[in-house]
């Protein structure tokens, strides 16, 4: 098994899609875990685990993220 290395605040966002799996949610509750709340730092964010887990999360335009299965 190979570990994968994630911060604090992608564990929890990353947590938060798990919790909400099948759902969309929104960029604000997603802004409660990051230090330094923005769009552009989010999209970073999701990129990461994305590229990271290997994971297919969907851009709701304008209002989040969902996580339709892992």
């Amino acid at each position: 098994n190979e570990e994968i290395a994630l911060g604090n605040v992608e564990k929890d966002i990353f947590s938060l899609l798990i919790k909400n799996i099948g759902m969309t949610v929104s960029k604000s509750s997603f802004f409660d875990y990051m230090n330094k709340p923005s769009e552009a730092g989010l999209r970073v964010l999701i990129s990461k685990l994305k590229k990271v887990l290997e994971i297919d999360i969907i851009n709701t335009k304008g209002i989040g993220y969902k996580l339709e299965k892992l």
